[in-house]
């Protein structure tokens, strides 16, 4: 049996009770804690030197995606396997750099797979150490990729960020544009991505954030309100906030 300080976090008690029993079936049930309550996850962690989380995404309160940035701030964050109902967050767990990924109901081969994959990271303390370093990352984008999703819920695009052209807003939902005028949705907001994406993109408008290597050409528009071109003769508003901004990316 596994020796290692295990939480489970989820907003259901049947939940919990299910993926107690799987651990359980590996992990010394002296070392598995429970809560149902997520605001109580970052002080759990530490008190109880939590080092393998599993952690439900749909809750109340905070979702597992957001908890998760939080606990990778944490000096020594544990490893995190996310666990939910819904398939259309597998590929975001993976861009958050979880261990692992399961789906509810849970399939009791499934949840094997993924111990043996915790059991090669305790074994293999080289491979724990960049795990540990990239979970840090979860505002990253690794690889110099991004995903977004089709109309069909089960489509995926993949786009590299050097084809990215411009994000844009219409309210809560962000949409990522490519030079060949594709335009696709993407689970972020745009304060995650101004902070996590390279320094060539610059915030320009409060719905907008730019590639500056797209840019052809920024001009006067209105008043002292500027208007950049793109490449491909979009044009993306700036607004006063910010052209003080884009202006020092573009050395104006």
């Amino acid at each position: 049996m596994l020796k290692i300080n295990t939480l489970i976090v989820d907003d259901e008690q049947p939940a919990i009770e299910e993926l107690y029993y799987q651990c359980s079936q590996y992990i010394d049930k002296k070392n598995i804690y429970d809560l149902s309550n997520p605001k109580q996850t970052t002080k759990t962690i530490q008190d109880h030197d939590i080092q393998l989380i599993f952690l439900d995404i749909n809750m109340p309160y905070i979702s597992g995606i957001k908890l998760a940035g939080q606990i990778a701030k944490l000096d020594n964050p544990p490893y995190i396997i996310f666990v939910t109902a819904y398939d259309e967050y597998a590929v975001k767990a993976f861009e958050l750099n979880a261990v692992d990924y399961i789906q509810k109901p849970i399939d009791a081969k499934r949840f094997e797979q993924t111990i043996e994959k915790i059991t090669d990271k305790i074994n293999n303390p080289q491979s724990a150490k960049i795990t540990k370093n990239k979970i840090k990352q979860t505002t990253q984008f690794l690889g110099g990729k991004i995903t977004a999703v089709g109309t069909n819920p089960n489509d995926r695009y993949i786009f590299n960020l050097q084809d990215i052209t411009h994000f844009h807003a219409e309210g809560p939902v962000v949409f990522v544009h490519t030079g060949k005028k594709c335009s696709k949705r993407v689970h972020y907001q745009l304060q995650e991505l101004e902070k996590a994406l390279p320094e060539n993109f610059v915030r320009a408008h409060k719905s907008h954030i730019v590639n500056t290597e797209h840019i052809s050409r920024m001009y006067l528009w209105q008043k002292s309100n500027y208007q950049i071109e793109l490449n491909n003769q979009e044009t993306i508003p700036v607004s006063r906030r910010y052209s003080a901004r884009v202006k020092a990316k573009l050395n104006w």
